[in-house]
């Protein structure tokens, strides 16, 4: 498998008891998964972000379809359309299939298991 982005141990010890202090406490169950956190962050942001723009590419398209001639559309529009093709068949999916793995991949399997086995170690012995 291609790994992309850090890896989260789930397993990880933690080298400390729990805090009391609630801030501190979320701190210590994520300690060491913080990359991971980080790159998947910066990505589903990026995704959120490229939905905006997918609007207003949307919105630039349908304006220009709307005004130009049929017969002269691609010449005078031809930049906006080569624009809006390789944002919609390239630059947005490849942002949201690096988004869908981050957290399909790293986050999700990885996090949960992360915080309950150090809560189980600790409460456990």
């Amino acid at each position: 498998m291609i790994v992309l982005g850090p890896r989260i141990a789930p397993f990880r010890k933690a080298e400390t008891a729990p805090p009391s202090g609630t801030v501190a406490f979320f701190a210590w169950a994520v300690k060491g998964a913080w990359a991971g956190m980080i790159w998947a962050t910066f990505w589903s942001c990026l995704a959120g972000s490229l939905e905006a723009i997918s609007a207003t590419i949307l919105g630039d398209l349908v304006d220009a379809a709307s005004t130009a001639h049929p017969a002269e559309f691609l010449t005078t529009h031809g930049a906006l359309v080569a624009w809006f093709l390789g944002f919609y068949l390239v630059a947005r999916p490849v942002v949201l299939g690096l988004n869908t793995y981050g957290l399909s991949l790293i986050i999700e399997p990885n996090l949960f298991p992360l915080i309950l086995s150090r809560l189980h170690r600790w409460t456990l012995g």
